[in-house]
């Protein structure tokens, strides 16, 4: 729930980034052969803050709640390590998102507004472009990352579920060897486990048709041939148990016990794979963009600057306005 929730606000964050960004290109033509700026004008441009102001309270939200449950999980004794790490190296990625110059530059824009100087409101609004289209990029980028974080959460959870099933699967065969062990009691734990066992499957099943429809798709192949052996097994032991045949229920027992272990191993190693694989392409990803967010706002006043220099007869102007949407 908490991670639907997550990924619903970061959908949202997105979206309205877009918007600030259309919304200010919008205002920064409107206002290009204007001598001054109308009321209409400026309740625009107020709104436009406004919208601003709660874009970045959003995404504000979204860090705090990313925390929480970066907190969450490390409280969690079974979190996988390289998993907590890719929630930190997330959690800088927002960190780094919003700053200080962020709310200086709105600060700006509204007292530029208030003062009626129509060109500097300008620049303020191809600054606001700008960052919000930047914002925006960086946004879907995390969310790549955390849609990516939470499928390897999911499958490691599974994992795990698997690792003590099996252990469970290994009791049970220890207390079916035993003489005075009562037939129906170990039938009814043989029922519980095989109860668990669907339980992770149903969960496999809902892994695979999320991956089937992501974007990106991650390297999962759902082990079907894996479960229906399992499930052989354990159907075989609990009819060794209604014949009160204990020695075979306990050997198929055993033996389920080392298939489940088996389809754990099999499960990590191969996404272990993909990790490798992937490990030097998301290091990079991620240098890319702290770099992108800690340069951008340098880049962006540098062409404003030229750009400010340059009237629009100079054939320059153009490409100076292109290079300022890229």
């Amino acid at each position: 729930m908490a991670h639907r929730l997550l990924k619903k606000k970061m959908q949202s964050a997105i979206k309205i980034a877009g918007q600030v960004e259309r919304d200010a290109q919008k205002l920064n033509q409107l206002l290009l052969n204007k001598n001054s700026l109308s009321f209409d004008e400026k309740k625009q441009i107020d709104d436009l803050l406004q919208k601003k102001k709660d874009l970045d309270n959003l995404v504000k939200d979204i860090q705090a709640e990313n925390k929480k449950n970066l907190y969450n999980r490390q409280e969690n004794e079974q979190q996988n390590k390289e998993l907590i790490e890719k929630q930190k190296e997330i959690e800088n990625l927002f960190n780094n998102v919003l700053d200080q110059k962020t709310q200086e530059m709105l600060k700006k824009l509204q007292q530029l507004m208030d003062q009626e100087q129509k060109d500097s409101t300008r620049d303020e609004l191809s600054k606001m472009q700008m960052d919000n289209k930047s914002l925006k990029k960086e946004l879907d980028r995390i969310l790549e990352l955390y849609k990516k974080l939470e499928f390897d959460q999911k499958l490691n959870q599974n994992i795990n579920q698997l690792n003590q099933l099996a252990d469970k699967q290994q009791k049970l065969s220890e207390q079916t060897k035993q003489q005075n062990a009562d037939p129906q009691s170990l039938q009814q734990e043989q029922q519980k486990i095989q109860q668990e066992f669907e339980d992770v499957k149903k969960s496999l099943d809902e892994l695979e048709k999320a991956n089937e429809g992501a974007e990106h798709k991650n390297d999962f192949e759902n082990p079907k041939s894996d479960e229906q052996k399992i499930d052989q097994q354990m159907n075989q032991s609990s009819q060794e148990l209604q014949k009160n045949n204990k020695p075979k229920a306990a050997q198929s027992q055993q033996e389920t016990a080392k298939q489940m272990q088996q389809m754990a191993s099999k499960m990590e190693q191969k996404n272990e794979e993909g990790e490798d694989s992937q490990n030097n392409i998301n290091a990079q990803q991620l240098r890319e963009l702290l770099k992108n967010l800690v340069n951008s706002s340098f880049d962006q006043e540098k062409v404003m600057e030229t750009l400010k220099n340059t009237t629009p007869s100079d054939p320059n102007y153009i490409i100076l306005a292109q290079n300022k949407k890229t």
